[in-house]
């Protein structure tokens, strides 16, 4: 749990009467509001932070209160911490001053960090150094900038029930393998002698949440090849071995409800198709879950490079060649005898639907290279603009014709209709410059109306 200081002052009411009279008492107590989030509310620790906090205040003369304000099951409709975090992030996008410390999850500081200030640029080194080096470096620190201070650390433990280790005299597992073998023993003797099928081996500890992803993490990082080695990469043969010993505890010591014995697994939405969770059917090998691990933690792009690909280079290919069309397409403008099949809008508008389809193609070229904000924005402006070109001159004609009366007097008994028309150039061959034609009634041999 990270906390983060921000600038503000909304005075509220507090939880304790004691801070309560104490900010009634002075008029002049500078109030900071903390916001937090707990699911049960009797086992957070930041009451009693801020209580430590204001008596010694209140004892300094320091003159300031902090009043939390903890979201828990029981007083808002958020599920869980997720839901929590969206409305953390809608306070500080709309720069609201309702409060100025943020408890949150460190899994959350991506997301969060960079509505934050820098606490190092009013935090002493001194005061940064108190905290373990390694762990204010890994959670607190966004693009080199620090921008909260751990105020709990979370362990997953594995509890051992020694009253059944003794009874089989066995001892408590320090490896995967040795728990493996313990409890397949402890499973088959408990089957025999006692005809207990219903006993809890050993649960995955995998919900559909960041505790499932923190037990995946945990185990992967167990296997590494010794104590100070780091984090093993995703291919490594390290983590085939972690996601091998899961699958086997699965299969052999546990089942498909206790080893994920809460929420449904995160497999099930990451890794499979939302078919059933990945490691409970294991329907796919370990290369094709690694790729798609892999595949959630990179942001892919096109490039015209063949190293990896050549469908960059052939998409980039066609494009050019496309936009080449485009543009050449232009000419036809000014050729004579295509003139009939343009001259249903005004040159001018030609080009502007011309221009709109080689923007829409450019649009496409966004997705080339790696990317970055200015890409990001650029794809829908493109896109905007290059309907809106595109459209403008037919939406254009469509608002003139709406807007023409009709005219009931045309040939072929007086219907208004035209059976047959052809057009005729009133230029002559080597002097065209008003671009008009003239179209004739084919029935009756009558002009009907003359275009330009």
């Amino acid at each position: 749990m990270v906390v983060k200081l921000n600038k503000g002052n909304a005075l509220k009411k507090s939880n304790t009467t004691e801070s309560i009279e104490y900010v009634q008492n002075e008029s002049n107590i500078t109030v900071i509001n903390a916001i937090g989030y707990e699911y049960n509310e009797d086992l957070h620790i930041y009451q009693s932070l801020i209580d430590d906090f204001n008596q010694f205040s209140k004892e300094t003369n320091l003159n300031i209160t902090i009043y939390l304000n903890l979201f828990t099951r029981h007083n808002a409709t958020l599920e869980n911490k997720s839901g929590f975090l969206y409305t953390q992030e809608t306070y500080l996008k709309k720069k609201s001053n309702l409060y100025d410390i943020y408890f949150y999850d460190s899994v959350y500081t991506p997301q969060l960090g960079s509505y934050f200030i820098d606490l190092s640029q009013y935090l002493s080194k001194e005061h940064i150094n108190i905290y373990n080096e390694k762990i204010i470096f890994e959670v607190c620190y966004l693009n080199n900038k620090l921008v909260g201070l751990p105020v709990t650390l979370d362990f997953s433990v594995l509890f051992s029930n020694t009253s059944i280790l003794n009874k089989y005299n066995k001892k408590i597992p320090t490896t995967w393998d040795e728990l493996l073998n313990t409890t397949k023993y402890i499973k088959e003797q408990e089957k025999i002698l006692n005809n207990n099928n219903d006993l809890i081996i050993y649960n995955g500890l995998f919900p559909e949440n960041e505790v499932g992803t923190c037990s995946l993490y945990e185990f992967i990082y167990s296997y590494r090849n010794s104590e100070n080695s780091t984090f093993p990469v995703v291919r490594s043969q390290e983590t085939v071995n972690a996601l091998e010993m899961i699958k086997t505890l699965k299969d052999e010591v546990s089942s498909d409800q206790t080893f994920l014995n809460v929420d449904e697994l995160i497999y099930e939405n990451l890794f499979s198709n939302n078919e059933n969770a990945l490691f409970l059917k294991y329907w796919k090998t370990i290369p094709e879950v690694l790729n798609e691990i892999e595949d959630l933690k990179k942001i892919y792009y096109f490039s015209i490079s063949t190293d990896k690909s050549l469908l960059g280079l052939i998409i980039f290919i066609i494009i050019i060649i496309i936009l080449i069309v485009m543009i050449s397409s232009t000419s036809l403008l000014f050729i004579k005898r295509f003139y009939p099949f343009i001259s249903f809008l005004p040159r001018d508008f030609w080009f502007l639907i011309i221009l709109g389809s080689i923007i829409l193609m450019f649009r496409a070229l966004t997705e080339y290279g790696k990317v970055s904000l200015i890409l990001c924005h650029s794809k829908p402006l493109l896109l905007s603009i290059g309907i809106t070109f595109n459209l403008v001159p037919i939406l254009y004609k469509l608002i003139e014709y709406l807007n023409k009366p009709m005219n009931g007097n045309g040939g072929n008994g007086g219907n208004g209709t035209l059976n047959m028309f052809n057009f005729k150039n009133n230029d002559d061959d080597e002097n065209i410059n008003n671009n008009s034609f003239t179209i004739l009634d084919n029935n009756n041999n009558k002009q009907i109306k003359s275009l330009k």
